[in-house]
C-alpha cells in the first residue's frame, strides 16, 4: 500500500504542477508585454540593475536553507519548543540579514552600478529608481523566508501554490498596467508596480502563517545554542551561495561587457526560459524536500536516500517531457511569446538552458539530500569553488573565441561535474546512498526514456513545418513515449497496481456522477 506520506506528496506534486503549468504561461505572457512596452534596451537595463542586487540574495539565501531544513528537522523530531524557539531564531537573523544587504547596497552596490555597468548616461537616472525599489522588494522578500519556511516544512504546499500563483499573475498585472503610464517614464513606473507585487506577496506569506501556526507569533530572539546551529548551517552555506550568485550576475557582467545591454535582454529572456522551465521540475522537488529532512531526522537513512532516488527521477522525467519538443521549436516558441522576432542568441541561449535545466533538476535532488543532513560545508567548499573556475573560464573562452553562446555550455559542462561531485559528498555523509544506483538504476534509465522521445520528434521537425500544430504534436509524442516507457520499464509492479487502482477509481467516481 502507499504510505500516507507517500500520499502528501503526490498530492503536493500535483497542486504544485497546476500552479506551475499556470505560472509559466502567465510569465512568459508578462515577459512578451514588458519586452514590448520597455524595449529590448530598457528590459536589459531593468534586469541587469535589479538583477545585480540579488548579488547580496547569498546571504540570505544561506539563512532561508538553514531555516527550511532546522525547522523540518524540529517537526520532523516532534519537538515544538525548539520549533518555536528555532522560527525566533530565524526570524531575528533575517531581520538582521536585511540590514545589512540595505547597508551594503546602498554602499558598495550603488557606487557599482552607477560606475561599473555599461548602462546609457540618458538612462542612469531611471536606473537608479530601479535600484533603490529593488532594495525595497529584496527587503520583503527577505522577512518573509521564515514564514513561508514553516508552509514548505509543515507541507501545506497549497497554500503556498496559491501564493505564488497570485505573485505571477500580480506581475502580469503590473507589466499590463505600465501601458496607462505611456506618458511618464515606463520603466520607473514598472519597478514601481514590482516591489509592490513583493509587498503584497509579503504580507500574505505572514498573514497566513501567523494565523494559522503557533510558532510564527513569537517574536524575534536569538536563542544562543538554535542561532549558532543556524549559524553554523548558513556559515557553510553562505560560500556556496555567494559563488552561485557571483556566478550568475558575473555572467550577466561579462555579457554586459561584450554585447552590451541588448544581449543582456537576449540573456534576461533565456532566464526567464529557463526559470518557467525548471519551475516543473521543481514541484517534485518541493514535494520531495520536507520529506527527505523529516525521514532523516528520525534515523531512517533508507527512506532518506530513497526520496532521493525518487526526486532526482521523477524530476528528470517531468524536465525531459517538457525539454524534447521545447528544443525543437524554440525559434517558433520565442516568435509566438514575443510577438516578434527576440533578439540575437536568444534561441540558442534557450536550447542550452533548456538541457542544462534538465541537469539542474537531478543537482538540485541530491544537494537537497545533503541538506537533510546538515552537513554542507564540503558541498558548500567545493562546489562553490568551482562555479567561480566557471566564471573565469567563461570569460577567458568569451575574450578567444567571441561566441556568446559559449556562456551558456560552460555552465551546462560545469553543472554536470558538479552532480558528480555532490553524489559522492552524499555518499560520503550517508552510506545508504549510493551514486552508482544513482546513475545505473534512475539517472541513465529516464536519459534513455527522453533520447527515445528526442528520436521520435526528430522526424517531425525535419519533415513538418515549424509551426503551433508541430509543437502540439511533438508534445503529444513526447509525453507519450516518456508515459509508456516510465510505466513499463520504470515503476515496480506494486507502483503500477496502485496507479491502476486509483485510475480505477477515478473513472469508476465520474461515472457514478
Amino acid at each position: 500500500m502507499i504510505s500516507s506520506g507517500d500520499r502528501k506528496i503526490a498530492k503536493n506534486t500535483v497542486y504544485l504542477y497546476v500552479r506551475t503549468v499556470l505560472t509559466l504561461f502567465v510569465s512568459l505572457y508578462t515577459s512578451r508585454v514588458v519586452l514590448e512596452k520597455l524595449g529590448a534596451s530598457d528590459f536589459g537595463v531593468f534586469n541587469l540593475v535589479a538583477g545585480f542586487l540579488t548579488i547580496f540574495a547569498f546571504l540570505h539565501g544561506s539563512a532561508m536553507s538553514a531555516t527550511q531544513r532546522y525547522l523540518t528537522f524540529e517537526l520532523g523530531a516532534g519537538n515544538m519548543l525548539r520549533l518555536r524557539q528555532t522560527f525566533a531564531s530565524a526570524l531575528a537573523i533575517h531581520l538582521a540579514i536585511s540590514a545589512v544587504v540595505v547597508v551594503l547596497g546602498e554602499t558598495v552596490g550603488l557606487w557599482f552600478v552607477n560606475t561599473q555597468l555599461e548602462i546609457d548616461p540618458s538612462r542612469m537616472y531611471a536606473a537608479n529608481w530601479v535600484y533603490q525599489l529593488a532594495i525595497v522588494s529584496m527587503v520583503f522578500t527577505i522577512v518573509q523566508i521564515p514564514y513561508s519556511s514553516v508552509l514548505m516544512s509543515r507541507e501545506r504546499l497549497d497554500v503556498y501554490a496559491v501564493i505564488m500563483l497570485g505573485q505571477s499573475l500580480l506581475r502580469l498585472g503590473a507589466a499590463l498596467a505600465i501601458a496607462l503610464f505611456a506618458e511618464f517614464d515606463t520603466l520607473i513606473w514598472y519597478a514601481v508596480l514590482y516591489t509592490m507585487v513583493s509587498v503584497i506577496v509579503g504580507a500574505s506569506f505572514m498573514g497566513y502563517a501567523m494565523s494559522r501556526f503557533e510558532e510564527c507569533r513569537m517574536m524575534p530572539r536569538f536563542y544562543k545554542g538554535i542561532t549558532r546551529d543556524l549559524a553554523s548551517f548558513s556559515g557553510y552555506d553562505t560560500y556556496g551561495n555567494f559563488c552561485s550568485v557571483a556566478r550568475l550576475q558575473g555572467m550577466a557582467f561579462i555579457i554586459n561587457r561584450f554585447g552590451g545591454t541588448v544581449l543582456n535582454a537576449s540573456a534576461a529572456l533565456a532566464t526567464n526560459v529557463s526559470s518557467a522551465f525548471q519551475s516543473f521540475s521543481s514541484t517534485i522537488l518541493l514535494a520531495f524536500k520536507p520529506r527527505m529532512t523529516k525521514e532523516y531526522a528520525v534515523g531512517n537513512y533508507e527512506g532518506t536516500a530513497s526520496a532521493v532516488y525518487n526526486c532526482t527521477r521523477f524530476a528528470l522525467l517531468l524536465a525531459g517531457v517538457m525539454a524534447v519538443p521545447l528544443f525543437f521549436s524554440m525559434d517558433f516558441v520565442l516568435r509566438l511569446w514575443l510577438g516578434a522576432a527576440p533578439p540575437q542568441y536568444t534561441a540558442d541561449f534557450c536550447r542550452i538552458c533548456v538541457i542544462t535545466s534538465c541537469a539542474d533538476a537531478v543537482n538540485f535532488g541530491v544537494y537537497s539530500g545533503i541538506h537533510a543532513t546538515g552537513r554542507v560545508r564540503t558541498l558548500s567548499l567545493l562546489n562553490g569553488s568551482l562555479g567561480l573556475v566557471e566564471l573565469v573560464a567563461i570569460y577567458l573562452l568569451l575574450r578567444w573565441l567571441q561566441w556568446a553562446p559559449l556562456v551558456y555550455l560552460v555552465h551546462l559542462t560545469f553543472v554536470l561535474v558538479c552532480i558528480t561531485t555532490a553524489a559522492f559528498i552524499l555518499r560520503h555523509q550517508m552510506p545508504a546512498f549510493s551514486p552508482l544506483r544513482l546513475a545505473v538504476r534512475n539517472l541513465l534509465p529516464m536519459a534513455a526514456i527522453i533520447a527515445a522521445a528526442a528520436a521520435c520528434c526528430l522526424p517531425l521537425a525535419c519533415l513538418l513545418p515549424d509551426g503551433f500544430g508541430r509543437l502540439l504534436l511533438m508534445c503529444a509524442v513526447s509525453t507519450a513515449v516518456c508515459g509508456a516507457a516510465t510505466y513499463l520499464f520504470i515503476l515496480d509492479r506494486e507502483m503500477k497496481a496502485q496507479l491502476r487502482l486509483w485510475l480505477r477509481n477515478r473513472f469508476n467516481a465520474k461515472s457514478r456522477n
